[in-house]
């Protein structure tokens, strides 16, 4: 947004509000690689690296995604003068159809970006540039991805022709500004599912959690699924998984026709390897959100839906690896994936709606899952993001879960002392990021960090009840 503004040369104001900001976060410390590449462009005006640092960036970032994220992230880094050459990426790279609203549009302003940068502008179709220009308007941002508006604008510009199309998509966005100066990576993130179910396990009830349930219908699509931002029209399994737990917990009877379309929503997003996506049927099946889908069939109707958790299931069991981990989908932390983990399996034998030699091999499953986080407990009673890493709240809090509904004792006391040592007066538990949004870019929700921790407190309660 910065580099935005100072091209277009207005808003001088917003621009200094936006650079306090960053230099107040560079100031805390907790800044990941690329924060550290892309403030020492904007702030320090250092000279472009070259397009091996998009390499070191990306060198721990093994996931089915890598070839699209470096397109994204080649693209940011180029259009906030961070880099000065970038790769060329295969043509079918930026092809994103097949995947959630603004994924296309993101590979686009990508392509746009990156062309310009290789001196090649002369291969970008006008369709392509057409098409960007159609997202902007001046009433709102488009899907509500403040990040997508951002690199739409940031292509645009560099094209003859789209000048007042720029000046036009400014005034939301500049209305998108936080109190702190800085800009979230989306308008609004919906954390009611997860914030919601985390509150009614630690026993709130009454007229907050009517509110809740209210809140949560109100917001479901005529599919059946949630969206995971008002102002987007892409429902996802995740968001969707979320809020059904939370009615389900609140009041499965008067919820019971949300939750019945809820669960054809989720249905109808099984891929043929018996696992669930995140945003489309047919995308990648995901340890994190099959696990969502396993936990809410299970809890709401296991006879109707008795052969999808089976298949969920054995999809989660295929998909442990040898030392009990998971892949590490949205988090740092691996033990969120594990916690999601043991929910679902434990959900499903508790449901008793497996065969028995799939219930035994879920039981295994829990059993590594285990193993590995009590073999990964720190001196100080806390969990790190992996083995060896420092402690830290939030994946203090996944383990604590995970613990718990396995019923298994062991660290809990020594994990909850360390959550309670941290907290505020006012009730916060500071927390690190976790997690990622879009992946490699690390997001601060507050609120879903509350939730994990909270949820950890609530099941080491109970298990040591």
């Amino acid at each position: 947004m910065l580099r935005l503004l100072e091209a277009e040369q207005v808003e001088s104001a917003t621009q200094a509000a936006i650079r306090r900001f960053l230099a107040t976060t560079r100031a805390a410390g907790r800044l990941s690689e690329i924060d550290r590449v892309l403030l020492a462009a904007v702030l320090d005006r250092q000279a472009p690296y070259g397009a091996e640092v998009v390499d070191d960036l990306m060198k721990r970032f093994d996931h089915f995604t890598a070839a699209r994220k470096r397109v994204l992230l080649q693209s940011i880094l180029y259009a906030v003068g961070a880099i000065d050459t970038v790769v060329l990426p295969d043509r079918a790279t930026f092809a994103a159809e097949q995947f959630q609203a603004w994924k296309q549009v993101e590979m686009t302003a990508g392509k746009c970006l990156i062309l310009h940068a290789r001196g090649l502008q002369s291969r970008v179709d006008e369709q392509d540039l057409t098409a960007l220009a159609a997202a902007v308007r001046p009433d709102r941002i488009w899907e509500g991805n403040i990040l997508v508006q951002l690199m739409i604008m940031h292509a645009l510009r560099r094209y003859p022709g789209y000048g007042d199309v720029i000046r036009s998509g400014l005034p939301p966005l500049l209305a998108a500004q936080r109190p702190d100066g800085g800009f979230s990576l989306a308008v609004s993130i919906e954390c009611t599912g997860f914030g919601g179910m985390s509150l009614i396990e630690a026993g709130v009830g009454g007229e907050l959690a009517t509110r809740i349930g209210q809140w949560l219908v109100s917001g479901q699509t005529t599919s059946g699924g949630w969206t995971y931002n008002p102002l987007s029209g892409q429902t996802d399994v995740e968001t969707t998984a979320l809020s059904l737990e939370t009615l389900l917990r609140i009041d499965p009877h008067r919820y019971a026709d949300a939750l019945a379309r809820g669960c054809r929503f989720l249905a109808s997003m099984e891929n043929d390897d018996g696992g669930y996506p995140l945003y489309n049927q047919a995308n990648p099946s995901a340890v994190a959100q099959t696990a969502e889908a396993v936990s809410v069939f299970a809890l709401c109707d296991p006879d109707r839906y008795a052969s999808r958790i089976a298949r969920g299931v054995r999809f989660l069991i295929d998909k442990q690896q040898d030392n009990g981990t998971f892949e590490l989908d949205w988090h740092l932390s691996e033990g969120g994936s594990m916690m999601r983990a043991v929910h679902a399996l434990r959900d499903a034998l508790d449901a008793s709606a497996l065969p028995d030699p799939t219930a035994q091999a879920a039981g295994r499953v829990i059993d590594r899952t285990v193993q590995r986080l009590l073999e990964t407990r720190n001196s100080d009673g806390g969990w790190g993001y992996t083995a060896g890493d420092p402690s830290n709240p939030v994946s203090t809090g996944f383990t604590l879960t995970a613990l718990g509904m396995a019923w298994v004792r062991t660290g809990l006391h020594e994990g909850a002392s360390y959550l309670c040592a941290r907290q505020d007066l006012d009730g916060a538990i500071p927390a690190s990021s976790d997690g990622y949004s879009p992946r490699m870019f690390l997001l601060e929700l507050k609120s879903a960090t509350a939730g994990f921790i909270l949820r950890g407190l609530t099941h080491a309660l109970r298990a040591l009840e």
